[in-house]
């Protein structure tokens, strides 16, 4: 047994026929592995066609080669395949296999073209007989290919069937010249041929070929024709608009008009008992709903702001370059927001919400200059940060995008920009995605780091939800200078972070573009005596000021002295004053047409050591409006309290006078006397360094 074994041409059955061993005996054998049977292609139960082999490999090497699942087992190598144009031959007739359905075989008789259907259980059980027999042809039989093209030429219109012979046409005048006809192109003249010549080797039709594919999926219409109006009139009419109804609302105000209409079947009938067709189903009304782009759904019903993040990215034509350029400093981006985290002095002072000012290169992402203050857009903050960008890195970009902001209009800005022969590109209206390099590291600051801090301003976005506890006013500890020293950082490990599109760092793409680039296609900027006027912008309310003599000019808290101001008939005219804003230290002041360099004594011996501290120092000084508000407000709530706490005296004053005896007098305490206070500190006790800095 074992040897008719080994050699792979026995069955289950045939091995209980021919040794005398029980069914069982087999399967204690196979659970034993002394034999092999493939359990996941083969079924146990049926011995008669379950093969066993000696063990895996020769299953392997023998079922490798045996082609249908059906004749494994036989003993007998059929090759009759049911495909679409397999010859064979049935009891010795030539016949040709035209469809092979899954529960029957069209087949049809070489020579005489009968045609007939066979069961396909049938048709297997004769392939096991020996009863069919496979031709060794090669290519398909001629009345498959021939039911081929009739069934294709049956699918088709009328107008693809002249769409095909213009095509013909076409492709005869291009093989005759050999030049493209007119209204055509080589590469769709190529594929008409490819796809005639395959079809003519298949059906020996030299037209079929060219033929428009049909669609697939049933071209039949879902809905009648009045119901499909009905929707889309519904859609148009509750659905697209502003205050439009959901799509469950939408689909109930169909079936409300189809029914008023009588289109519909009634509830709980049948179709014989009523002929009209059911009710749109809910599906069949979100389904055209999603026909419609969902852009354009967006736009109608959310308004333009909501469907930008569903626009599509237009593309760059190929003679355009990139619109952010091909290397560092070639765009730059500037824009502001208001930060998400509210702010404090290190007394605890609070001091609401800061801006940030960015200026980003557009190529590589890479913050070039920035600037964080209280004071929101304006035209000083736009060229303070030219003036830093000019300060890290000796250059100006070739071009710079921003909004269609005002202050990004100013005459100032206009100035500096012309005087450096910088492009300026106003970003279109509504267009977000045109500013992507400065506008999308603005959202990754405030969820990466923002909202993280203490005082971020996320749980305000729900007011009902906010208490005390939550207020991020209360537990605002960031100071400017601090804010800077975290952007610091935040920065580093931003420009150090692979970037795909870059192929590498932004760190490293950029040092690459500044030694190919700088001073050459990018020309260096000097930090001079120019640049600084330049980068001056009028003060707060008119930019002018009126000149008191020696007493100088007054701008907020601060005041700027200069010799000049001394002159005879300068005292109580008004002049123009420019100061930057991130340096408060200075002014630039219009006397009689000649610019006037003033300085502030008060900031002569301050120290500062960052940029942030600086622009920290500014606003300390020089929003005078914010803490006039901000202290007015504490002095009236310290004063409530004081009188608050004189009412209660006053009422205990009055229940003592009338407690004492009639004609008494209230016993009066002596003062207890005062403690003395200890004498002031010298500037050299509280800075040993003040001489120093006074000296200098």
């Amino acid at each position: 047994m074992l040897d008719r074994v080994g050699r792979g041409d026995a069955t289950l059955g045939a091995l209980v026929a021919d040794t005398g061993a029980t069914i069982g005996d087999l399967y204690v054998l196979i659970a034993r592995g002394d034999i092999y049977v493939n359990l996941s292609r083969h079924a146990i139960d049926v011995p008669e066609s379950c093969p066993v082999y000696l063990d895996t490999v020769v299953a392997q090497a023998t079922e490798a080669r045996e082609r249908p699942a059906f004749a494994i087992g036989s003993g007998r190598p059929a090759r009759v395949e049911l495909v679409m144009g397999a010859t064979f031959l049935w009891h010795g007739v030539p016949c040709e296999v035209l469809v092979a359905g899954l529960d029957t075989v069209k087949v049809s008789e070489a020579g005489t073209g009968r045609v007939a259907d066979v069961d396909r259980a049938v048709f297997e059980g004769d392939v096991r007989t020996g009863a069919i027999t496979a031709l060794a042809t090669g290519d398909a039989g001629p009345d498959s290919g021939a039911a081929l093209a009739a069934d294709r030429y049956r699918q088709a219109t009328a107008a693809d069937r002249l769409e095909a012979r213009a095509r013909a046409v076409l492709l005869d005048a291009w093989e005759a010249t050999g030049a493209v006809p007119p209204g055509a192109k080589r590469r769709t003249l190529e594929h008409w041929k490819h796809d005639r010549d395959e079809w003519f080797r298949r059906t020996g039709d030299r037209l079929v070929g060219l033929v428009r594919q049909p669609r697939a999926g049933n071209p039949t219409p879902r809905l009648e024709a009045p119901i499909d109006a009905i929707v889309r009139a519904v859609i148009a009419e509750e659905y697209l608009r502003p205050d439009g109804l959901t799509p469950s609302a939408t689909h109930a105000e169909v079936v409300r008009r189809c029914r008023e209409a009588g289109l519909v079947r009634e509830a709980g009938k049948t179709e014989a008992q009523d002929p009209r067709p059911k009710e749109p189903t809910q599906r069949a009304v979100r389904d055209r709903i999603h026909r419609i782009p969902e852009h354009e759904r967006v736009l109608v019903r959310n308004g333009r702001k909501a469907a930008q993040a569903t626009q599509n990215h237009f593309a760059i034509h190929p003679d355009r370059g990139p619109i952010n350029g091909a290397y560092a400093f070639a765009c730059g981006h500037l824009d502001s927001t208001l930060m998400d985290l509210e702010t404090a002095l290190a007394s605890g002072w609070p001091m609401g919400r800061a801006w940030l000012h960015r200026l980003v290169d557009g190529y590589t992402g890479r913050e070039l200059a920035r600037f964080v203050t209280y004071a929101g857009e304006s035209a000083a903050a736009v060229l303070e940060l030219l003036w830093r960008c000019v300060a890290r890195w000796g250059a100006l970009p070739l071009c710079l995008v921003w909004d269609q902001g005002s202050a990004h209009g100013a005459g100032s800005v206009d100035a500096i920009a012309r005087a450096y022969a910088t492009e300026v590109i106003d970003r279109p209206t509504a267009r977000a995605r045109f500013g992507w390099p400065v506008e999308r590291p603005f959202g990754s600051l405030n969820t990466e780091l923002f909202h993280r801090l203490a005082g971020g301003t996320r749980p305000s976005r729900n007011v009902r939800l906010q208490t005390t506890e939550t207020d991020p006013k209360r537990a605002a500890v960031w100071d400017l200078a601090g804010i800077e020293g975290l952007l610091d950082r935040y920065n580093e490990i931003v420009d150090d972070d692979f970037d795909a599109r870059l192929g590498c760092t932004p760190r490293e793409a950029f040092e690459r573009d500044l030694g190919a680039h700088l001073g050459r296609t990018v020309p260096y900027v000097a930090r001079d005596e120019r640049l600084e006027v330049l980068t001056m912008a009028p003060v707060d309310r008119g930019g002018h000021r009126r000149i008191r003599g020696k007493d100088g000019i007054t701008v907020g808290y601060l005041t700027y002295e200069a010799p000049e101001f001394e002159l005879p008939g300068l005292k109580g005219k008004q002049a123009d004053v420019f100061r930057r804003a991130g340096d408060v230290s200075r002014v630039l002041v219009n006397v009689n047409h000649r610019w006037v360099e003033a300085f502030a004594p008060l900031m002569a011996g301050k120290r500062v050591t960052s940029e942030g501290e600086i622009t920290q120092l500014g606003e300390l000084l020089g929003q005078s409006k914010r803490f006039e508000k901000l202290g007015a407000r504490e002095r009236a709530v310290a004063i409530a309290g004081l009188i608050a706490e004189a009412r209660v005296q006053e009422a205990e004053t009055r229940a003592a006078r009338k407690a004492l005896p009639k004609g008494a007098r209230p016993e009066v305490r002596a003062k207890e006397p005062a403690v003395p206070a200890a004498p002031p500190a010298t500037a050299a006790e509280i800075d040993r360094y003040a001489d120093m800095w006074e000296d200098r």
